[in-house]
């Protein structure tokens, strides 16, 4: 076989290989996600392609995901709009090199197991006892955001880090919840 078609063939090898590791990346929610997790805590963050509060805070995002994810904390992002597939997930997640395994969830399962309305919004599990799980905090990332159109340039209260840091240092949480504010959540 000549030089050209060995490197034409390789090149669609790989191509075939990427559509295959994508398109597993990206699950279809269900509650069995919050229900079985093993890990110390389970962060599901509610995002969306097309909301640019949500898109602002990829890097914050993953940088918790870097911090924690050493610590024993399991991150998921969830993409909960009616419109989301797994073409257009694992294209916003290669263009913000976002390295969260990601689940759709159209019917909304996770969003009324978290209790979440807009994207960027954020979800803790703990685990309660050997099979049940219990929600902890849902809400905003942080308090950059004050309101539509008004931010912060630094964030006062990083409300994600803040419940994550208590719970890793072996204190116990009581749930509460801080408003997000952000893009809401369609079907």
């Amino acid at each position: 076989m000549p030089l050209l078609a060995r490197r034409f063939a390789f090149c669609l090898l790989l191509s075939l290989l990427d559509v295959v590791v994508s398109s597993s990346a990206v699950e279809r929610a269900s509650v069995a996600e919050v229900e079985s997790f093993e890990e110390r805590a389970l962060v599901l963050f509610f995002v969306s392609e097309e909301c640019p509060i949500a898109n602002r805070y990829v890097p914050r995002i993953k940088s918790l995901h870097e911090k924690y994810s050493k610590e024993g904390v399991s991150f998921k992002l969830v993409y909960a709009n009616g419109d989301s597939t797994e073409h257009t997930v694992e294209t916003h997640r290669k263009e913000f090199s976002i390295p969260i395994p990601a689940l759709i969830d159209p019917e909304h399962v996770l969003v009324e197991k978290a209790k979440v309305s807009v994207t960027p919004e954020c979800a803790v599990f703990v685990h309660e006892g050997q099979k049940n799980r219990r929600l902890v905090y849902h809400g905003r990332i942080d308090d950059q955001y004050v309101d539509f159109g008004k931010w912060r340039q630094v964030a006062g209260k990083k409300d994600l880090n803040d419940v994550l840091t208590t719970l890793l240092q072996g204190e116990e949480v009581t749930y509460y919840s801080e408003k997000a504010i952000g893009c809401y959540i369609t079907r």
